[in-house]
């Protein structure tokens, strides 16, 4: 995949499930994250932590 250093993506949902996976991958591969989430802060700052659920 192409190198995504210096450029921000904006994933909705990114606290948990597939828009946690790519938000997590687009960090893997050096893009700025915005973490979104609607309700589940703690879900937010797992993502945010590069966690996954378990």
């Amino acid at each position: 995949m192409t190198d995504l250093t210096g450029k921000t993506a904006r994933i909705t949902g990114s606290a948990r499930g597939i828009g946690k996976a790519i938000a997590l991958r687009y960090a893997q591969l050096g893009a700025n994250i915005v973490i979104n989430y609607s309700s589940n802060a703690a879900n937010a700052d797992q993502a945010l932590r590069g966690r996954y659920e378990r």
